[in-house]
Protein backbone atom coordinates (compact mmCIF):
# COMPACT_ATOMS: atom_id res chain seq x y z
CA UNK A 1 0.00 0.00 0.00
CA UNK A 2 1.49 3.43 -1.03
CA UNK A 3 2.38 5.79 1.57
CA UNK A 4 -0.43 8.80 2.12
CA UNK A 5 1.16 12.10 1.74
CA UNK A 6 0.47 15.18 3.90
CA UNK A 7 1.01 18.22 2.33
CA UNK A 8 2.84 21.44 4.58
CA UNK A 9 3.15 24.55 3.47
CA UNK A 10 5.70 26.36 6.29
CA UNK A 11 6.72 30.39 6.81
CA UNK A 12 8.12 31.64 9.70
CA UNK A 13 6.23 29.86 12.61
CA UNK A 14 3.63 29.00 11.45
CA UNK A 15 2.59 25.91 8.97
CA UNK A 16 -0.11 25.05 7.39
CA UNK A 17 -1.24 21.98 6.85
CA UNK A 18 -3.28 21.81 3.60
CA UNK A 19 -4.93 17.82 4.77
CA UNK A 20 -5.72 18.88 7.79
CA UNK A 21 -6.90 21.93 7.23
CA UNK A 22 -5.49 23.61 10.52
CA UNK A 23 -3.03 26.08 10.55
CA UNK A 24 -0.11 25.50 13.38
CA UNK A 25 2.18 28.38 15.61
CA UNK A 26 5.05 25.96 16.56
CA UNK A 27 3.18 23.08 17.00
CA UNK A 28 -0.25 24.27 17.84
CA UNK A 29 -3.01 24.78 16.33
CA UNK A 30 -4.81 27.74 16.00
CA UNK A 31 -8.72 28.40 15.60
CA UNK A 32 -9.71 29.88 12.35
CA UNK A 33 -12.82 30.02 10.65
CA UNK A 34 -13.04 27.73 7.44
CA UNK A 35 -13.06 31.32 4.79
CA UNK A 36 -10.31 32.66 6.93
CA UNK A 37 -7.90 29.78 6.49
CA UNK A 38 -9.07 28.77 2.80
CA UNK A 39 -7.82 32.44 2.06
CA UNK A 40 -4.52 31.90 3.87
CA UNK A 41 -4.03 28.57 1.81
CA UNK A 42 -4.69 30.34 -1.29
CA UNK A 43 -2.33 32.76 -0.43
CA UNK A 44 0.77 30.78 0.32
CA UNK A 45 -0.58 28.02 -2.43
CA UNK A 46 0.37 31.37 -4.57
CA UNK A 47 3.42 33.06 -2.41
CA UNK A 48 4.97 36.12 -4.35
CA UNK A 49 2.53 36.41 -7.13
CA UNK A 50 -0.58 38.94 -6.80
CA UNK A 51 -3.61 37.46 -6.78
CA UNK A 52 -6.29 39.84 -8.03
CA UNK A 53 -9.41 40.59 -5.36
CA UNK A 54 -11.93 38.81 -8.05
CA UNK A 55 -10.11 35.95 -8.16
CA UNK A 56 -9.83 35.37 -4.78
CA UNK A 57 -13.43 35.94 -3.97
CA UNK A 58 -14.17 33.48 -6.95
CA UNK A 59 -11.92 30.70 -4.96
CA UNK A 60 -13.63 31.19 -1.32
CA UNK A 61 -17.33 31.73 -2.71
CA UNK A 62 -17.50 30.01 -6.45
CA UNK A 63 -20.98 30.72 -8.04
CA UNK A 64 -21.70 33.19 -5.02
CA UNK A 65 -22.07 37.12 -5.02
CA UNK A 66 -20.81 38.29 -1.97
CA UNK A 67 -19.61 41.55 -0.92
CA UNK A 68 -15.74 42.38 -1.37
CA UNK A 69 -16.57 43.00 2.81
CA UNK A 70 -16.65 39.44 3.55
CA UNK A 71 -13.11 39.38 1.67
CA UNK A 72 -11.49 42.26 3.61
CA UNK A 73 -12.67 40.55 6.38
CA UNK A 74 -10.55 37.36 5.97
CA UNK A 75 -7.46 39.53 5.53
CA UNK A 76 -7.87 41.47 8.56
CA UNK A 77 -8.77 38.25 11.00
CA UNK A 78 -5.41 36.69 8.96
CA UNK A 79 -2.82 39.57 9.56
CA UNK A 80 -4.39 39.94 13.36
CA UNK A 81 -3.59 36.04 13.81
CA UNK A 82 -0.31 36.16 12.09
CA UNK A 83 0.65 39.37 13.97
CA UNK A 84 0.92 41.30 10.68
CA UNK A 85 0.27 44.88 9.54
CA UNK A 86 -0.89 46.38 6.55
CA UNK A 87 1.43 49.31 6.46
CA UNK A 88 4.29 47.26 7.45
CA UNK A 89 3.36 43.64 6.00
CA UNK A 90 5.41 40.96 6.85
CA UNK A 91 3.19 38.46 5.22
CA UNK A 92 0.76 40.03 3.49
CA UNK A 93 0.93 42.94 1.23
CA UNK A 94 -1.79 44.79 -0.32
CA UNK A 95 -1.67 45.80 -3.57
CA UNK A 96 -4.04 48.92 -4.03
CA UNK A 97 -6.97 48.44 -5.93
CA UNK A 98 -5.85 45.18 -7.26
CA UNK A 99 -5.53 42.20 -4.99
CA UNK A 100 -2.92 40.93 -1.96
CA UNK A 101 0.77 39.08 -2.10
CA UNK A 102 2.04 36.66 0.37
CA UNK A 103 5.62 38.05 0.77
CA UNK A 104 7.84 35.63 3.01
CA UNK A 105 9.05 32.39 1.76
CA UNK A 106 6.91 29.53 2.03
CA UNK A 107 8.93 25.75 2.40
CA UNK A 108 6.61 23.14 0.91
CA UNK A 109 6.82 19.59 2.71
CA UNK A 110 5.71 16.53 1.76
CA UNK A 111 5.52 14.23 4.88
CA UNK A 112 4.96 10.65 4.65
CA UNK A 113 1.83 10.01 7.26
CA UNK A 114 2.65 6.00 7.53
CA UNK A 115 6.29 6.54 8.32
CA UNK A 116 5.12 9.29 11.47
CA UNK A 117 1.92 7.14 12.38
CA UNK A 118 3.97 4.18 13.29
CA UNK A 119 2.51 1.79 15.77
CA UNK A 120 5.20 -0.90 17.42
CA UNK A 121 4.18 -4.68 16.93
CA UNK A 122 3.43 -5.05 20.52
CA UNK A 123 1.35 -1.75 21.23
CA UNK A 124 3.03 -0.21 24.08
CA UNK A 125 1.34 2.76 25.32
CA UNK A 126 4.45 5.31 24.36
CA UNK A 127 4.09 4.30 21.10
CA UNK A 128 0.29 4.63 20.35
CA UNK A 129 0.11 7.90 22.37
CA UNK A 130 2.97 9.34 19.55
CA UNK A 131 0.43 8.37 17.17
CA UNK A 132 -1.83 11.39 18.21
CA UNK A 133 0.92 13.82 18.83
CA UNK A 134 3.01 13.39 15.97
CA UNK A 135 1.51 13.14 12.71
CA UNK A 136 -1.60 15.05 13.53
CA UNK A 137 -3.64 17.50 16.10
CA UNK A 138 -4.25 15.47 19.17
CA UNK A 139 -8.27 14.95 19.52
CA UNK A 140 -10.28 13.91 22.29
CA UNK A 141 -14.04 13.14 22.61
CA UNK A 142 -15.29 12.62 26.55
CA UNK A 143 -18.64 10.50 26.46
CA UNK A 144 -21.38 10.66 29.45
CA UNK A 145 -20.17 8.50 32.17
CA UNK A 146 -22.13 5.77 33.04
CA UNK A 147 -24.27 5.70 35.94
CA UNK A 148 -23.64 2.38 37.97
CA UNK A 149 -25.74 3.90 40.90
CA UNK A 150 -28.00 1.50 43.09
CA UNK A 151 -30.72 3.86 42.06
CA UNK A 152 -29.27 5.08 39.12
CA UNK A 153 -30.73 8.23 39.68
CA UNK A 154 -26.90 10.26 38.92
CA UNK A 155 -27.80 11.02 35.82
CA UNK A 156 -27.08 15.08 35.97
CA UNK A 157 -23.57 13.92 38.10
CA UNK A 158 -22.69 11.72 35.11
CA UNK A 159 -22.92 14.36 32.64
CA UNK A 160 -21.80 17.34 34.80
CA UNK A 161 -18.79 15.01 35.07
CA UNK A 162 -17.97 14.36 31.66
CA UNK A 163 -19.04 18.33 30.84
CA UNK A 164 -16.69 20.32 33.08
CA UNK A 165 -13.62 17.48 31.65
CA UNK A 166 -15.13 18.56 27.85
CA UNK A 167 -14.48 22.25 29.21
CA UNK A 168 -11.36 21.77 30.61
CA UNK A 169 -9.65 20.12 27.99
CA UNK A 170 -10.96 22.28 25.60
CA UNK A 171 -9.61 25.07 26.75
CA UNK A 172 -6.10 24.12 25.59
CA UNK A 173 -5.45 25.49 22.62
CA UNK A 174 -3.62 22.22 20.94
CA UNK A 175 -5.70 20.07 21.92
CA UNK A 176 -8.84 19.37 19.53
CA UNK A 177 -12.45 18.88 21.99
CA UNK A 178 -15.58 17.44 20.32
CA UNK A 179 -18.19 19.33 21.81
CA UNK A 180 -20.48 18.20 24.45
CA UNK A 181 -23.70 17.81 21.68
CA UNK A 182 -21.55 15.44 19.23
CA UNK A 183 -19.82 13.38 22.34
CA UNK A 184 -23.70 13.26 24.34
CA UNK A 185 -24.77 11.48 21.51
CA UNK A 186 -22.67 8.56 22.41
CA UNK A 187 -24.12 7.84 25.75
CA UNK A 188 -23.59 4.68 26.99
CA UNK A 189 -22.39 3.52 23.48
CA UNK A 190 -23.33 0.26 22.05
CA UNK A 191 -20.70 0.76 19.32
CA UNK A 192 -16.92 -0.01 19.25
CA UNK A 193 -14.96 2.88 20.07
CA UNK A 194 -13.21 2.74 17.24
CA UNK A 195 -16.63 3.60 15.22
CA UNK A 196 -17.13 6.11 18.12
CA UNK A 197 -13.83 7.80 16.95
CA UNK A 198 -14.46 8.14 12.84
CA UNK A 199 -18.21 9.30 13.54
CA UNK A 200 -16.96 12.27 16.10
CA UNK A 201 -13.42 12.40 14.17
CA UNK A 202 -11.21 12.20 17.06
CA UNK A 203 -8.70 9.53 17.59
CA UNK A 204 -9.07 9.01 21.88
CA UNK A 205 -12.17 8.50 23.68
CA UNK A 206 -12.34 9.05 27.23
CA UNK A 207 -15.33 6.86 28.91
CA UNK A 208 -16.29 5.93 32.22
CA UNK A 209 -18.86 5.25 35.39
CA UNK A 210 -19.83 6.64 38.69
CA UNK A 211 -20.95 4.74 41.37
CA UNK A 212 -22.50 6.88 44.39
CA UNK A 213 -23.85 5.93 47.69
CA UNK A 214 -24.55 9.10 49.77
CA UNK A 215 -21.25 10.69 50.31
CA UNK A 216 -19.01 8.11 48.98
CA UNK A 217 -18.43 7.75 45.40
CA UNK A 218 -16.63 5.27 43.27
CA UNK A 219 -15.45 6.68 39.72
CA UNK A 220 -13.50 4.22 36.88
CA UNK A 221 -11.96 6.44 33.68
CA UNK A 222 -10.20 5.15 30.82
CA UNK A 223 -8.61 6.87 27.67
CA UNK A 224 -8.96 4.68 24.55
CA UNK A 225 -7.39 4.82 21.15
CA UNK A 226 -10.36 5.48 18.63
CA UNK A 227 -7.24 4.00 16.22
CA UNK A 228 -6.60 0.44 17.27
CA UNK A 229 -9.40 0.88 20.36
CA UNK A 230 -6.32 -0.09 23.16
CA UNK A 231 -5.94 1.46 26.63
CA UNK A 232 -3.51 4.27 27.37
CA UNK A 233 -4.41 5.42 30.78
CA UNK A 234 -6.95 4.50 33.17
CA UNK A 235 -8.13 5.10 36.76
CA UNK A 236 -10.39 4.24 39.49
CA UNK A 237 -10.95 6.51 42.33
CA UNK A 238 -12.55 5.22 45.89
CA UNK A 239 -13.39 8.85 47.48
CA UNK A 240 -15.57 10.80 49.19
CA UNK A 241 -17.56 13.44 47.94
CA UNK A 242 -16.01 16.63 48.31
CA UNK A 243 -12.85 15.23 46.65
CA UNK A 244 -14.37 14.79 43.28
CA UNK A 245 -12.96 18.05 42.15
CA UNK A 246 -9.27 16.73 43.21
CA UNK A 247 -10.48 13.64 41.22
CA UNK A 248 -11.82 15.85 38.03
CA UNK A 249 -7.94 17.59 37.70
CA UNK A 250 -6.33 13.93 37.70
CA UNK A 251 -8.66 12.60 35.07
CA UNK A 252 -7.83 15.80 32.93
CA UNK A 253 -4.06 15.75 34.15
CA UNK A 254 -3.58 11.86 33.31
CA UNK A 255 -5.31 12.59 29.67
CA UNK A 256 -3.42 15.16 28.75
CA UNK A 257 0.33 13.35 30.03
CA UNK A 258 -1.61 9.99 27.81
CA UNK A 259 -1.92 12.03 24.65
CA UNK A 260 1.41 13.80 25.36
CA UNK A 261 -0.03 17.51 25.22
CA UNK A 262 2.56 20.06 26.29
CA UNK A 263 1.10 22.49 28.29
CA UNK A 264 2.32 26.38 29.30
CA UNK A 265 2.29 27.83 32.79
CA UNK A 266 -1.19 29.22 32.37
CA UNK A 267 -2.43 25.93 30.75
CA UNK A 268 -1.44 23.90 33.55
CA UNK A 269 -3.07 26.51 36.08
CA UNK A 270 -6.10 26.09 33.91
CA UNK A 271 -6.64 22.89 34.61
CA UNK A 272 -5.94 23.25 38.68
CA UNK A 273 -8.36 25.63 38.36
CA UNK A 274 -12.23 24.93 40.81
CA UNK A 275 -14.97 27.50 40.41
CA UNK A 276 -16.20 26.46 43.94
CA UNK A 277 -14.83 23.54 46.58
CA UNK A 278 -18.55 23.65 48.24
CA UNK A 279 -20.17 20.43 46.70
CA UNK A 280 -23.71 21.21 47.37
CA UNK A 281 -22.86 24.33 45.03
CA UNK A 282 -21.85 21.86 42.40
CA UNK A 283 -24.49 19.55 42.39
CA UNK A 284 -26.92 22.54 41.89
CA UNK A 285 -24.78 24.06 39.33
CA UNK A 286 -24.32 20.49 37.65
CA UNK A 287 -28.35 20.25 37.69
CA UNK A 288 -28.66 23.59 36.36
CA UNK A 289 -26.89 23.06 33.35
CA UNK A 290 -28.75 20.21 32.25
CA UNK A 291 -31.66 21.93 32.39
CA UNK A 292 -30.45 25.54 30.72
CA UNK A 293 -29.85 23.06 27.72
CA UNK A 294 -33.32 22.43 27.50
CA UNK A 295 -33.82 25.96 26.02
CA UNK A 296 -37.50 26.55 27.17
CA UNK A 297 -39.49 28.80 29.43
CA UNK A 298 -39.29 26.70 32.65
CA UNK A 299 -36.28 24.74 31.87
CA UNK A 300 -34.52 27.96 32.04
CA UNK A 301 -36.49 29.26 34.98
CA UNK A 302 -35.81 26.00 36.91
CA UNK A 303 -31.99 26.46 35.78
CA UNK A 304 -31.50 30.06 37.15
CA UNK A 305 -33.08 28.79 40.45
CA UNK A 306 -30.85 26.09 41.18
CA UNK A 307 -27.42 28.33 40.21
CA UNK A 308 -28.89 30.85 42.64
CA UNK A 309 -29.07 28.31 45.17
CA UNK A 310 -25.31 27.42 43.79
CA UNK A 311 -24.17 31.07 45.00
CA UNK A 312 -26.24 30.84 47.97
CA UNK A 313 -24.20 28.16 49.12
CA UNK A 314 -21.08 29.53 47.76
CA UNK A 315 -21.25 33.29 47.06
CA UNK A 316 -18.17 32.82 44.92
CA UNK A 317 -19.06 30.28 42.40
CA UNK A 318 -18.00 32.78 39.49
CA UNK A 319 -19.64 29.85 36.72
CA UNK A 320 -22.89 30.08 38.84
CA UNK A 321 -23.33 33.53 38.26
CA UNK A 322 -22.41 33.53 34.78
CA UNK A 323 -25.24 30.43 34.32
CA UNK A 324 -27.45 32.84 36.40
CA UNK A 325 -26.86 35.85 33.78
CA UNK A 326 -27.23 33.35 30.53
CA UNK A 327 -30.84 32.06 31.80
CA UNK A 328 -32.21 35.79 32.59
CA UNK A 329 -30.80 37.27 29.12
CA UNK A 330 -32.61 33.96 27.34
CA UNK A 331 -35.63 34.66 29.56
CA UNK A 332 -35.72 38.32 28.42
CA UNK A 333 -35.77 38.13 24.80
CA UNK A 334 -37.58 35.52 24.30
CA UNK A 335 -39.96 35.14 27.30
CA UNK A 336 -41.64 37.73 28.30
CA UNK A 337 -39.01 40.66 28.02
CA UNK A 338 -39.02 41.02 31.87
CA UNK A 339 -37.07 44.63 33.22
CA UNK A 340 -36.14 42.47 35.97
CA UNK A 341 -34.48 39.34 33.99
CA UNK A 342 -31.90 41.89 32.50
CA UNK A 343 -31.73 43.62 35.96
CA UNK A 344 -30.54 40.03 37.10
CA UNK A 345 -28.24 39.25 33.68
CA UNK A 346 -26.32 42.52 34.04
CA UNK A 347 -25.61 42.07 37.90
CA UNK A 348 -24.74 38.07 37.67
CA UNK A 349 -22.14 38.79 34.76
CA UNK A 350 -20.85 41.66 36.57
CA UNK A 351 -20.21 39.63 39.59
CA UNK A 352 -18.76 36.46 37.69
CA UNK A 353 -15.96 38.83 35.99
CA UNK A 354 -15.29 40.47 39.77
CA UNK A 355 -14.80 37.12 41.06
CA UNK A 356 -12.69 35.73 37.60
CA UNK A 357 -11.44 38.64 35.45
CA UNK A 358 -10.15 35.97 32.98
CA UNK A 359 -13.42 34.18 32.55
CA UNK A 360 -14.21 33.94 29.05
CA UNK A 361 -17.81 32.62 29.66
CA UNK A 362 -18.18 35.74 31.95
CA UNK A 363 -17.27 37.87 29.60
CA UNK A 364 -19.58 36.46 26.95
CA UNK A 365 -22.50 36.28 29.44
CA UNK A 366 -21.50 40.22 29.68
CA UNK A 367 -21.85 41.13 26.00
CA UNK A 368 -24.76 39.65 25.73
CA UNK A 369 -26.51 41.62 28.43
CA UNK A 370 -25.05 44.84 26.83
CA UNK A 371 -26.87 43.80 23.70
CA UNK A 372 -30.32 43.34 24.51
CA UNK A 373 -29.36 46.90 26.33
CA UNK A 374 -28.38 48.51 22.85
CA UNK A 375 -24.79 49.19 23.87
CA UNK A 376 -23.67 47.33 20.86
CA UNK A 377 -20.19 48.68 21.58
CA UNK A 378 -19.44 47.33 24.69
CA UNK A 379 -20.75 44.24 24.06
CA UNK A 380 -18.58 43.76 20.86
CA UNK A 381 -16.00 44.45 23.31
CA UNK A 382 -17.36 41.83 25.79
CA UNK A 383 -17.45 39.30 22.89
CA UNK A 384 -13.52 40.29 22.00
CA UNK A 385 -11.87 39.83 25.65
CA UNK A 386 -13.73 36.50 25.67
CA UNK A 387 -12.95 35.15 22.73
CA UNK A 388 -8.85 36.51 23.31
CA UNK A 389 -9.76 34.40 26.36
CA UNK A 390 -10.73 31.05 24.92
CA UNK A 391 -11.00 31.25 20.98
CA UNK A 392 -13.29 27.87 21.25
CA UNK A 393 -15.99 29.32 23.47
CA UNK A 394 -18.55 28.76 21.22
CA UNK A 395 -21.01 30.99 22.92
CA UNK A 396 -19.06 34.27 22.27
CA UNK A 397 -19.39 33.22 18.77
CA UNK A 398 -22.88 32.52 18.93
CA UNK A 399 -23.71 34.97 21.11
CA UNK A 400 -21.66 38.11 19.72
CA UNK A 401 -23.50 37.20 16.12
CA UNK A 402 -27.07 37.10 17.75
CA UNK A 403 -26.11 40.94 18.46
CA UNK A 404 -24.76 41.63 14.79
CA UNK A 405 -28.07 40.21 13.73
CA UNK A 406 -29.78 42.66 15.32
CA UNK A 407 -28.23 45.46 14.07
CA UNK A 408 -28.91 44.25 10.79
CA UNK A 409 -24.75 43.21 10.50
CA UNK A 410 -25.82 40.03 9.04
CA UNK A 411 -22.50 39.33 6.57
CA UNK A 412 -20.46 40.09 10.17
CA UNK A 413 -22.79 37.37 11.73
CA UNK A 414 -22.68 35.49 8.96
CA UNK A 415 -18.65 34.78 9.54
CA UNK A 416 -19.15 34.66 13.17
CA UNK A 417 -21.77 31.65 13.18
CA UNK A 418 -19.28 29.94 10.48
CA UNK A 419 -16.67 30.50 13.56
CA UNK A 420 -19.31 28.93 15.71
CA UNK A 421 -19.92 26.21 13.68
CA UNK A 422 -16.02 25.67 13.16
CA UNK A 423 -15.77 25.21 17.00
CA UNK A 424 -18.79 23.15 16.98
CA UNK A 425 -19.52 21.71 13.92
CA UNK A 426 -22.70 20.26 14.88
CA UNK A 427 -24.38 22.78 16.41
CA UNK A 428 -27.87 22.83 15.44
CA UNK A 429 -28.73 26.82 16.79
CA UNK A 430 -25.89 27.81 14.86
CA UNK A 431 -25.93 26.33 11.41
CA UNK A 432 -29.90 27.26 11.17
CA UNK A 433 -29.51 30.79 12.14
CA UNK A 434 -26.58 30.95 9.60
CA UNK A 435 -29.27 28.66 6.84
CA UNK A 436 -31.45 31.58 6.94
CA UNK A 437 -29.01 34.91 7.10
CA UNK A 438 -27.97 33.09 3.18
CA UNK A 439 -31.18 32.20 2.55
CA UNK A 440 -31.87 36.52 2.96
CA UNK A 441 -29.02 36.84 1.04
CA UNK A 442 -30.13 34.20 -1.39
CA UNK A 443 -26.79 32.21 -1.51
CA UNK A 444 -28.66 29.67 -2.95
CA UNK A 445 -25.52 27.22 -3.02
CA UNK A 446 -24.63 28.06 0.74
CA UNK A 447 -28.05 28.23 1.74
CA UNK A 448 -28.65 24.79 0.55
CA UNK A 449 -25.62 23.23 2.07
CA UNK A 450 -25.79 25.09 5.47
CA UNK A 451 -29.07 22.93 6.06
CA UNK A 452 -28.29 20.20 4.62
CA UNK A 453 -25.82 20.37 7.86
CA UNK A 454 -28.12 21.28 9.76
CA UNK A 455 -30.78 18.71 9.05
CA UNK A 456 -28.20 15.88 9.59
CA UNK A 457 -27.31 17.19 12.66
CA UNK A 458 -30.69 17.44 14.19
CA UNK A 459 -31.25 13.63 12.74
CA UNK A 460 -28.65 12.52 14.62
CA UNK A 461 -29.17 14.60 18.11
CA UNK A 462 -33.36 13.38 17.38
CA UNK A 463 -32.19 9.87 17.32
CA UNK A 464 -30.97 9.94 21.11
CA UNK A 465 -32.93 12.33 22.08
CA UNK A 466 -36.31 12.44 19.91
CA UNK A 467 -38.63 14.62 22.33
CA UNK A 468 -36.01 17.82 22.14
CA UNK A 469 -38.39 20.43 20.58
CA UNK A 470 -36.21 22.80 19.57
CA UNK A 471 -34.11 20.26 17.31
CA UNK A 472 -37.30 19.17 16.05
CA UNK A 473 -38.86 22.88 14.63
CA UNK A 474 -35.38 24.07 13.72
CA UNK A 475 -34.87 20.64 11.58
CA UNK A 476 -38.78 21.16 9.94
CA UNK A 477 -37.20 24.17 8.74
CA UNK A 478 -34.41 22.74 6.83
CA UNK A 479 -36.78 19.78 5.77
CA UNK A 480 -39.15 22.56 4.43
CA UNK A 481 -35.89 24.28 2.95
CA UNK A 482 -34.47 21.47 1.52
CA UNK A 483 -37.91 20.74 -0.40
CA UNK A 484 -39.73 18.16 2.12
CA UNK A 485 -42.28 20.13 2.90
CA UNK A 486 -44.49 18.01 3.90
CA UNK A 487 -42.57 16.26 6.93
CA UNK A 488 -41.65 19.60 7.66
CA UNK A 489 -44.89 20.28 8.80
CA UNK A 490 -45.58 16.62 10.93
CA UNK A 491 -42.39 17.97 12.57
CA UNK A 492 -43.74 20.77 13.53
CA UNK A 493 -47.45 19.60 14.10
CA UNK A 494 -45.26 16.98 16.59
CA UNK A 495 -43.60 19.84 18.21
CA UNK A 496 -46.36 21.77 19.05
CA UNK A 497 -48.42 18.80 20.52
CA UNK A 498 -45.41 18.25 23.08
CA UNK A 499 -45.65 22.25 23.64
CA UNK A 500 -47.83 24.79 22.57
CA UNK A 501 -47.92 27.29 24.69
CA UNK A 502 -44.10 28.33 25.29
CA UNK A 503 -43.21 31.41 23.45
CA UNK A 504 -40.62 30.23 21.72
CA UNK A 505 -41.57 27.18 20.70
CA UNK A 506 -44.42 29.03 19.00
CA UNK A 507 -42.26 31.12 17.08
CA UNK A 508 -40.39 28.81 15.35
CA UNK A 509 -43.42 27.16 14.42
CA UNK A 510 -44.58 30.50 13.11
CA UNK A 511 -41.31 30.65 10.77
CA UNK A 512 -42.03 26.73 9.78
CA UNK A 513 -45.22 27.42 8.74
CA UNK A 514 -45.02 30.60 7.04
CA UNK A 515 -41.87 28.80 4.86
CA UNK A 516 -44.42 26.44 4.45
CA UNK A 517 -46.94 28.82 2.66
CA UNK A 518 -49.30 28.33 5.97
CA UNK A 519 -49.56 31.92 6.43
CA UNK A 520 -52.68 31.92 8.83
CA UNK A 521 -50.95 29.18 10.85
CA UNK A 522 -47.94 31.15 11.06
CA UNK A 523 -50.19 33.69 12.32
CA UNK A 524 -52.03 32.50 15.11
CA UNK A 525 -48.55 31.38 16.30
CA UNK A 526 -47.13 34.75 16.17
CA UNK A 527 -50.39 36.30 17.69
CA UNK A 528 -49.20 34.16 21.00
CA UNK A 529 -45.14 34.29 20.49
CA UNK A 530 -44.58 37.85 19.36
CA UNK A 531 -46.12 39.71 22.70
CA UNK A 532 -43.04 37.83 24.56
CA UNK A 533 -40.34 39.31 22.28
CA UNK A 534 -38.28 42.14 23.24
CA UNK A 535 -35.49 41.97 20.92
CA UNK A 536 -38.42 43.14 18.27
CA UNK A 537 -35.00 44.22 16.03
CA UNK A 538 -34.51 40.62 15.15
CA UNK A 539 -37.79 40.56 13.44
CA UNK A 540 -36.54 42.79 10.81
CA UNK A 541 -33.96 40.96 9.55
CA UNK A 542 -35.60 37.41 10.25
CA UNK A 543 -36.13 36.42 6.28
CA UNK A 544 -38.54 33.18 7.41
CA UNK A 545 -41.14 36.10 8.09
CA UNK A 546 -40.93 37.80 4.68
CA UNK A 547 -44.00 36.23 3.53
CA UNK A 548 -45.83 37.63 6.14
CA UNK A 549 -44.44 41.71 6.07
CA UNK A 550 -47.39 43.03 3.54
CA UNK A 551 -49.97 41.37 5.60
CA UNK A 552 -52.49 43.93 7.38
CA UNK A 553 -52.97 41.36 10.29
CA UNK A 554 -49.09 41.24 10.56
CA UNK A 555 -48.45 44.99 10.77
CA UNK A 556 -50.96 45.55 13.82
CA UNK A 557 -49.20 42.83 15.65
CA UNK A 558 -45.47 44.59 15.46
CA UNK A 559 -47.73 47.55 16.76
CA UNK A 560 -48.85 45.73 20.09
CA UNK A 561 -46.59 46.37 23.21
CA UNK A 562 -44.57 43.70 24.74
CA UNK A 563 -46.34 41.53 27.40
CA UNK A 564 -43.74 43.38 30.19
CA UNK A 565 -45.41 46.55 29.36
CA UNK A 566 -49.01 45.15 29.95
CA UNK A 567 -47.86 43.34 32.87
CA UNK A 568 -46.85 46.95 33.93
CA UNK A 569 -49.78 48.73 33.01
CA UNK A 570 -52.02 45.92 34.78
CA UNK A 571 -50.10 46.00 38.31
CA UNK A 572 -50.35 49.98 38.49
CA UNK A 573 -54.23 49.90 37.42
CA UNK A 574 -54.69 47.60 40.61
CA UNK A 575 -52.26 49.75 42.43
Amino acid sequence: MPSLINHLYRFGEFTVDADQRVLLRQGKPLLLAPKVLETLLTLVQNGGRIIEKEELMKRLWPDTFVEESNLTYCIVQLRKTLGDQARQPRYIETIPKRGYRFIVDVEVVASDIESIHVIQEEHDREARSAVFTEGRVASIAVLPFVDMSPDRDQDYFCEGLADELINTLASLPNLHVASRTSSFRFKSPTLDIREVGKRLNVNTVLEGSVRKAGSNFRITAQLISAVDGYQLWSGKYDRNLPDIFAVQEDIAQSTVRALKVVLSSTEQRALQRVSTTAIEAYECYLRGRQLFYQMRSRSLQSAKQLYLRAIGIDDHFASAYAGIADCSSFLYMDWGGLESDLVDADQASSKAIEIEPASSQGHASKGIVLALSGQYSEAEREFETALQLNPKLYEAYYYYARACFSQGKLDRAAILLEQATAVRPESIDALSMLGGIYRGQKREQLQKETFKRCLDAVQNHLEFYPLDIRPLLLGAIALIELGETRRGVEWTRRALELDSQDPNVLYNAACAFCMSGQLGQAMSCLEKSLPFCADRKWLDYDSYLDPLRSLPRFQELLRLPQISAVRRRRDNDAI
